[in-house]
């Protein structure tokens, strides 16, 4: 093999490496830290996973990545490593931000990813929803109260406001309050520059067109 007699080039380790990482292979993986270079994402992320960073440093390094200088693969890269950072400390606000992000970034090579990652997005939403609404003591199906709630919390917390409309917009108990949440959902990602991941959500996720309300059809040009 090539990586027998010369080194690999970055890209090349760092594509080997990053598939070893999806695949849970993650000993493998640890065989091209060094052929990694410090200001890649992957290698970040491989730290992360030998436990060589903890989650608090590993969230913070990813963080402070100049974004302007970014390649659009190593930005996707340090949203994962905060996707999976968050998750090992419990954050579910930077998941679901993470998850966002690259749900946007998806699908361009592959539908299927941007299925999976879509159906990934529903969930982290369902979990957070339900999660606010034990801490406010609010019963299901009393659409009202979520509706109320969530429209509350589009300014002070936008990833709470969103999960609580993406929970509405599957589980309303009434077709207008799910169309006014799939409407509200769609708006609020678009308003944050989240288009394409507005339509990977709602295109990607096993959604029926016909179960849609037709502003969110036309909000997303189809």
């Amino acid at each position: 093999f090539e990586q027998d007699y010369r080194p690999l080039e970055p890209a090349v380790a760092g594509y080997f490496a990053g598939t070893l990482l999806d695949l849970g292979l993650d000993k493998e993986a640890v065989n091209w830290l060094g052929s990694l270079p410090d200001t890649s994402a992957v290698k970040l992320r491989l730290r992360l996973r030998a436990g060589l960073i903890g989650v608090d440093d590993a969230i913070a390094q990813a963080r402070a990545r100049p974004a302007p200088r970014q390649k659009r693969e190593d930005a996707a890269g340090y949203w994962l490593v905060l996707a999976e950072a968050a998750q090992r400390k419990g954050d579910e606000a930077l998941r679901i931000e993470a998850l966002e992000r690259l749900l946007n970034r998806a699908g361009e090579d592959d539908g299927r990813t941007a299925a999976a990652q879509a159906s990934g997005l529903w969930e982290a939403y369902q979990a957070r929803a339900q999660a606010i609404a034990n801490r406010s003591q609010m019963l299901a199906g009393d659409d009202k109260a979520w509706s109320d709630l969530a429209a509350r919390r589009l300014g002070a917390n936008t990833i709470e406001s969103r999960a609580l409309f993406a929970y509405l917009a599957r589980n309303g108990r009434q077709s207008e309050t799910r169309f006014n949440a799939q409407h509200q959902l769609a708006f609020s990602l678009c308003q944050g520059g989240l288009d394409h991941a507005a339509l990977h959500l709602f295109g990607d996720a096993g959604v029926a067109v016909d179960t849609l309300d037709p502003k969110v059809r036309h909000l997303l040009g189809e």
